[in-house]
């Protein structure tokens, strides 16, 4: 490559970089939930105040939000709950940012800068949710393309150094959630096939083994394995009520099909089928390809306009976007890295294809959450990367090096088009025009109902919990970010478990952490059948019933204190 267009194509990345940085703060401090978004900040701050994952939060997903426990800890200290969320965010931004530049640099061992940075790009920039936090979701999304990039790179290279950093990143998707195992273990060994012997295999061994080793020696000198495999057993348990993993697998997969085969998508379709037909010359096969992308990002974000994005069955959260992406352009990679005959983009196929499609259905058959909020798309995204790399990579070749750009940006702005549709709870994020003022959620731009709903959790919390009274919350995991106050429960996230909460019994008695306050939501008690019903089969509110008296009803909440002692109706301050 010439100096000039060397010089032309990292200014471009430079360029790019600052734009989809600057897009992605304005992510993070759109969009407000009490709910996933704030649960994950609520169990960091769990943990930065001492309590430990599997022995007193008896939830795997806790593991996921490890990587921002110091950074929690240090604004706790700094400047408390005040808009820690908007700062996990940022703080989230910042390690997707090193992460980022990790994974462009392997990736450039085989690819032009520009179309390295769109790859890396369309790996990481879409999380589960719509929600840019540190989290069990987005952890695979960063440790699976990271893994991906390095894997490419220690082939490209015979580097041990990259392999080693294959292997932590896949150790540290597992870590962050174990359903990724399947899709990581298939990558690593795709990697030792490729590899066959030598540093790559020593580098991949030494990563992956040694940061699973330090987990383990974690795990036995904290919990233990006896905690671990309790609770796993309690998961199943409160769990066991929902739809079986192959019913799951298979709502997935008709969501996603009738996503894909919906009638705006046709032009999509179409362009996907021509990529695939071996007698259009191949110039014209990957400028098919080119474009599917678009006109499927085009298509979603014309059907939003059209419609509320909450009534779209799939797409309008990136990442299941992308997974959509990914199934439009699969069979047309195949055939066009198959005629282009290089070595290097099929190895990518490779690394990349078969670790997404076991992948998909591992996370499909593991996760109650719906498909339309991107849940299984961590695996799938390097190969989104990788196709659109190869796509553009042969339409340089093949076409031209200028339309390969223009094309990059176009991907680009659709990905980034899609993003804007929702941001979980708030759909349409361009059009909110509410601010929230003060407490965790401060800073975030949200609507109306959302601030209402953060005020009258901000002034329970203030009026009912004194200094160094402990908290226990019910039907409203968010509400632990609303102070610094200990954390008595079993699990962040209780609802209406039935009898597996008997554990939760358990582990208050066992050690001695019975919650000077509790906080029902109103909303879904009533839901779940009233007060009278939900004691009867719920053994914590049962506890709570028998020992703390009867419940005070507040705007949203019914609140007890273990010392019997109510608050005057004007110790609440007044929402809207």
């Amino acid at each position: 490559m010439q100096p000039a267009r060397r010089r032309q194509e990292r200014a471009l990345v430079a360029v790019g970089t600052l734009l989809v940085v600057a897009f992605a703060v304005w992510r993070a401090a759109t969009g407000a939930d009490l709910a996933d978004g704030t649960h994950v900040v609520a169990l960091a701050m769990r943990m930065a105040q001492g309590d430990a994952p599997l022995s007193d939060e008896l939830n795997l997903q806790a593991l996921g939000s490890l990587p921002a426990v110091p950074f929690t800890w240090l604004w706790l200290q700094v400047v408390g709950v005040d808009g820690i969320v908007l700062a996990s965010r940022l703080f989230y931004v910042l390690f997707a940012l090193a992460v980022g530049w990790l994974a462009y640099r392997g990736l450039r061992t085989g690819a032009p800068p520009v179309l390295a940075f769109l790859a890396v790009t369309l790996m990481l920039l879409a999380t589960p949710y719509s929600l840019l936090i540190t989290s069990y979701n987005t952890g695979p999304v960063l440790g699976l393309g990271l893994a991906t990039c390095a894997a490419f790179a220690a082939l490209q290279r015979g580097s041990g150094r990259w392999a080693a950093l294959a292997g932590a990143a896949l150790a540290f998707s597992v870590l962050s959630h174990p359903a990724t195992l399947p899709p990581a273990a298939l990558l690593a060994i795709i990697l030792l096939v490729l590899a066959g012997r030598g540093q790559v295999v020593r580098g991949l061994l030494t990563g992956g083994l040694g940061v699973s080793l330090l987990v383990v020696l974690a795990v036995l000198a904290g919990p233990g394995f006896g905690t671990l495999a309790d609770t796993v057993t309690f998961t199943a348990d409160y769990q066991a009520g929902r739809i079986s993993p192959w019913e799951r697998l298979l709502r997935s997969v008709g969501m996603h099909a009738e996503g894909l085969l919906a009638w705006r998508n046709i032009p999509a379709l179409l362009l996907g089928v021509v990529a695939t037909v071996p007698r259009v010359p191949l110039r014209w096969r990957v400028v098919s390809a080119a474009a599917a992308p678009v006109a499927l990002g085009l298509a979603l974000i014309w059907a939003a306009r059209q419609t509320a994005p909450d009534e779209l069955l799939l797409g309008p959260v990136a990442s299941a976007y992308l997974v959509l992406v990914a199934m439009l352009l699969a069979p047309a990679l195949v055939l066009l890295v198959r005629d282009s005959g290089d070595r290097r983009l099929r190895q990518l196929l490779v690394l990349t294809g078969p670790p997404a499609l076991l992948g998909l259905v591992s996370l499909s058959m593991t996760s109650s959450a719906s498909a339309k909020w991107g849940v299984a798309a961590a695996p799938v995204q390097p190969f989104v990367g990788v196709a659109v790399l190869a796509t553009l990579l042969l339409l340089a070749r093949h076409r031209s090096q200028l339309l390969a750009v223009v094309a990059a940006g176009a991907v680009l702005v659709s990905l980034c088009g899609v993003h804007t549709l929702r941001v979980f709870w708030d759909s349409s994020p361009d059009r909110l025009d509410a601010r929230v003022s003060g407490g965790p959620l401060a800073g975030l731009l949200t609507r109306e109902s959302i601030v209402d709903e953060d005020c009258r959790m901000r002034a329970a919390v203030e009026g009912w919990v004194d200094p160094g009274d402990s908290v226990f919350f019910w039907g409203a995991p968010a509400g632990y970010a609303y102070s610094t106050a200990r954390m008595d429960t079993p699990l962040l996230w209780l609802a209406d478990f039935g009898a597996a909460k008997a554990v939760g019994v358990e582990w208050m008695a066992e050690h001695d952490r019975w919650p000077d306050v509790v906080f029902v939501h109103a909303g879904l008690l009533e839901a779940s059948g009233g007060w009278a019903e939900v004691v009867a089969r719920d053994p914590i509110l049962a506890a709570f019933d028998r020992d703390y008296g009867p419940p005070t009803q507040v705007p949203s909440y019914l609140v007890l204190r273990q010392d019997g002692t109510t608050r005057p109706a004007d110790a609440i301050g007044a929402c809207g």
